[in-house]
């Protein structure tokens, strides 16, 4: 008897439990990837401030590229599906794509940027005043950016740099559909204040008026904000001047457009035609 219990007692078995589901495997993130390039050599450009934008305009995150050029983010919660990205870098232009973002497949697709170098001329400022001109390209009249600086509107020997940027290297004017910029002047580094006004002469890239007023915007976080000031065309038709106050990015903005119908013409929406 003995015997017989115990192994009735080692045959019994326990009520089966059951088997847990296997825990889901975690969400890929949707990570926005790319590069910024020189336009020129394909190099890495690094160090380089890149924005992700949605499509209303608002900044979604600022970054800088790592020395490979490359920059990534993570936009697993944006729920967008076109994204915009600008670059910009010391000593290059701006530049911006369009990243084309499919929320089903997790996938995100975004060319390299190209930034075209800017060709810059070192200005060497004295307490004694003096000009300087930077070349352009742009200017109907084959002039470059004259600046001139008058007696103490610096204490001290400062150098900065000047450039004439092309209007496709900065950002379009936030009313572009109704303003072009005709001319792009960059004195860096920025925020040197002058304590005698400097003036500016920019060179045009079509005739103007004589003693026509055009606009002066300043380059403030990649967006043009109005510097409350006018650049007055000169007698010539083919200069505008304007006095500043400190270095920055400078752009003069009109409100022409280009016609396409009338050969070497540019129509303003004044209906005064510029030739």
């Amino acid at each position: 008897g003995s015997l017989l219990l115990s192994s009735c007692e080692s045959s019994r078995v326990g009520p089966e439990l059951p088997t847990p589901n296997p825990p889901a495997p975690p969400a890929q993130p949707l990570v926005l990837k790319g590069t910024v390039v020189d336009s020129k050599t394909g190099g890495a450009v690094s160090g380089a401030t890149v924005q992700v934008l949605k499509q209303d305009g608002s900044t979604v995150t600022a970054l800088a590229t790592d020395a490979t050029g490359a920059f990534s983010y993570d936009i697993t919660t944006l729920n967008q599906s076109v994204l915009k990205v600008t670059a910009t870098a010391s000593g290059y232009g701006f530049a911006f794509v369009y990243a084309t973002i499919d929320l089903v497949n997790k996938a995100a697709q975004v060319v390299a940027i190209p930034l075209d170098k800017i060709q810059t001329t070192t200005v060497n400022l004295t307490p004694l005043g003096g000009t300087a001109t930077v070349p352009s390209n742009e200017s109907v009249s084959g002039q470059g950016v004259t600046i001139t600086v008058p007696p103490n509107a610096v204490t001290q020997n400062t150098t900065v740099t000047a450039a004439q940027v092309n209007v496709n290297n900065v950002p379009p004017p936030t009313n572009s559909a109704t303003t072009t910029q005709v001319g792009v002047t960059n004195l860096q580094p920025a925020g040197i204040t002058f304590a005698q006004p400097v003036r500016l002469s920019f060179p045009l890239p079509y005739e103007f008026n004589p003693a026509d007023q055009v606009p002066l915007q300043e380059l403030v976080n990649n967006n043009w904000t109005s510097a409350s000031l006018n650049a007055v065309v000169d007698n010539t038709g083919l200069i505008a001047n304007v006095n500043i106050t400190k270095t920055a990015q400078y752009a003069l903005t009109d409100n022409t457009v280009v016609s396409g119908s009338v050969s070497g013409s540019i129509i303003s929406n004044d209906n005064n035609s510029k030739h």
